[in-house]
């Protein structure tokens, strides 16, 4: 079965440009309040928090259309062999041998996190990818399944 990358998350990542936009402008609004000096110059300080804006959301535009582009390519699927992750011409497999362990966190609306704990990579979290319920109950038939092979 194959899964890809929520659409939950990629607006929680659209958000991020305007949330930090607001941050340093509230931020900046704060810091001014106090301010009644002659020795004050209004206009370095809005050309320092205005670039610092612009330098912040700006980044986490980008950082946000770079993740986009690298979630129309990839692509999870549970096989018998392992978990194999797709990205762009690139698979790797991740053998069910090496799963020690499944981290699941469940919420009232379902599974809110799961996590493979491996012995060679450490931690894959499999959170960001859509229909968790579905991605849960089918790693952990392959994993218990291998535990009990030991």
């Amino acid at each position: 079965m194959e899964f890809r990358i929520s659409e939950k998350l990629l607006a929680k990542k659209r958000r991020g440009p305007i949330l930090v936009a607001a941050y340093v402008s509230a931020l900046a609004l704060l810091l001014s309040l106090p301010v009644e000096s002659d020795e004050f110059s209004w206009s370095s300080f809005v050309f320092v928090f205005g670039v610092t804006a612009i330098i912040a959301s700006g980044s986490n535009y980008l950082g946000y259309r770079n993740f986009y582009k690298y979630s129309l390519h990839h692509k999870i699927n549970v096989t018998e062999a392992g978990l194999l992750s797709h990205e762009g011409d690139t698979e790797s497999l991740l053998k069910w041998e090496k799963v020690n362990d499944i981290i699941v966190k469940k919420g009232k609306s379902g599974v809110k996190k799961l996590v493979l704990c491996t012995s060679i990579t450490g931690k894959v979290d499999l959170t960001r990818y859509e229909n968790l319920d579905q991605l849960c109950e089918l790693v952990s038939n392959y994993v218990s399944a291998n535990n009990n092979d030991l």
